[in-house]
């Protein structure tokens, strides 16, 4: 007889855009040869995928929200760099990436919350249901979701449901 013990963890970062600070910036030498900057503004710091988050690979949700934060990003970044264009020097520029960083931290929560259910629902414990019903709860849970299975707006919904399109 083969058993596992499958663990499953989840984490997600506490923020997904940082600026580092210019003040440590000020008077450093970019690279050998190059002169010295005087700029006060840092890099950016931009997490997407699973720099950002990572959680169960239950219906392929991690791959989903990678994707979907690839293909935002590039808009994201395409209107971070027309407002700089149009004024560089205001700090109203970031706010782009930081809405973007906190839209998809949003997503990324739901993602999770999805994932721990789907994963709760698939993990029942095996145990009768009852005395007088002599089955055992994932025996009744199998045949629940073969009949919600039978119905085409069923598959519909749970096609939808885990493909992540709902979740943009």
């Amino acid at each position: 007889m083969w058993s596992t013990r499958f663990r499953t963890h989840s984490a997600i970062a506490d923020r997904f855009f940082t600026r580092l600070g210019g003040d440590e910036l000020e008077d450093a030498a970019v690279a050998p040869g190059v002169p010295f900057t005087t700029s006060r503004h840092g890099g950016i710091i931009l997490l997407i995928g699973d720099a950002a988050h990572i959680h169960s690979s239950a219906g392929g949700q991690g791959m989903n929200l990678g994707i979907r934060d690839a293909v935002f990003l590039g808009e994201a970044i395409s209107k971070h760099i027309n407002a700089s264009a149009s004024q560089p020097s205001t700090a109203d520029t970031d706010n782009v990436l930081r809405e973007f960083a906190e839209v998809r931290h949003k997503h990324a929560l739901e993602v999770i919350a999805f994932s721990k259910t789907l994963l709760a629902v698939v993990g029942a414990q095996d145990k009768k249901v009852s005395w007088m019903f002599p089955i055992s709860a994932t025996t009744s849970q199998d045949w629940l979701m073969w009949l919600g299975g039978k119905f085409g707006f069923m598959q519909a919904r749970v096609a939808w449901a885990m493909s992540g399109l709902g979740r943009r």
